[in-house]
């Protein structure tokens, strides 16, 4: 989500909206 964008800028915001990643899932990406 946009929110988590904020907290983590090197995951895109189209990323987190696209596949509605959790904070967690940045591991995976």
């Amino acid at each position: 989500s946009l929110e988590n964008n904020q907290l983590d800028g090197s995951i895109p915001a189209i990323i987190w909206q696209n596949k509605s990643f959790h904070p967690k899932d940045r591991l995976i990406v």
